[in-house]
């Protein structure tokens, strides 16, 4: 499926809203048949909460049963670009504004950069639950 993103699990649990998912994610070389001698091959379990879309689904699935889980790959970007690109463009911007236009030294840049990212996971903890409403999984 183009523009999608689909992870396979087990049915974890099922409450009055969610259904839980237990998946196993992997690195791209997880696969791999030489990942016993590689050190870099990784996998973790995550539980997706995925929301009831039905009574359909509430009522066909049980704890335990195989499922699969799509999302669209808007929401691989939206995260990458909160988690990597926008610290990123914060700790540049911070250190070139710092040195070049302010005329600090170093480790104040440092300083400030440190102090300003800081402040943005802490808006990023604070709005967890809005930012959760754009990374909506469905069950296929």
């Amino acid at each position: 499926m183009k523009g999608y993103i689909e992870h396979e699990g087990y049915v974890e649990s099922i409450n009055d809203e969610s259904i839980f998912v237990r998946i196993i994610q992997t690195s791209a070389c997880a696969g791999c048949k030489a990942k016993s001698l590689c050190q870099s091959a990784e996998s973790k379990e995550k539980i997706i909460e995925v929301k009831k879309a039905s009574d359909y689904q509430s009522n066909s699935l049980s704890p335990g049963d195989h499922v699969t889980i799509i999302g669209t790959t808007t929401m691989g970007t939206y995260a990458v670009i909160l988690a990597f690109v926008l610290p990123l463009v914060i700790m540049i911007g911070c250190i070139i504004i710092g040195i070049k236009c302010v005329g600090l030294s170093d480790l104040s840049s440092i300083m400030i950069m440190i102090g300003i990212l800081t402040l943005y996971y802490i808006i990023l903890y604070l709005f967890r639950n809005k930012i959760a409403q754009k990374f909506v999984f469905m069950i296929k």
